[in-house]
């Protein structure tokens, strides 16, 4: 029994051909719709690895950025609730002042100590509504 192997040479070479181009062509997409020149380790694998090493610095880096955006957000929203307590603490510097005069009468002086004691509540409630992402800043016993 004899076995015959019918081959064809030239049909085989077409599609060895035929699969180096198709490989060729899918790594060229790929680096073309990615934009870089290493993909993978095949392409270069040390130079992948400097790669990877500076794009974890400059994920660190943008990171680092966003931190100091975030404190530099919080630093402001303490420095203006800060400027309305001031504010309203000249205020009742003034008020009190106000209140040593002694030629105001009864209703006067109630009317100057009422709005003392409004002013006194308002820094306290500005204390505790001067919040960053859920922190109180200026509250006591926040930290």
């Amino acid at each position: 029994m004899s076995t015959v192997i019918n081959t064809n040479l030239a049909s085989l070479f077409a599609q060895n051909s035929l699969t180096n181009a198709q490989n060729n062509l899918a790594t060229s997409v790929q680096r073309l719709s990615s934009g870089l020149r290493i993909n993978s380790a095949k392409d270069d694998a040390a130079g992948l690895s400097i790669s990877q090493n500076m794009q974890s610095q400059i994920n660190g880096t943008n990171q680092s950025i966003r931190n100091l955006s975030d404190a530099t957000n919080l630093l402001q929203v303490a420095d203006s609730s800060l400027s309305t307590v001031q504010d309203m603490l000249l205020r009742l510097k003034q008020l009190a002042t106000q209140g040593y005069d002694g030629s105001l009468n009864a209703t006067q002086m109630q009317d100057v100590v009422q709005q003392m004691s409004e002013l006194r509540t308002e820094v306290n409630q500005t204390a505790q509504r001067t919040q960053f992402n859920g922190i109180n800043l200026i509250a006591s016993g926040s930290f």
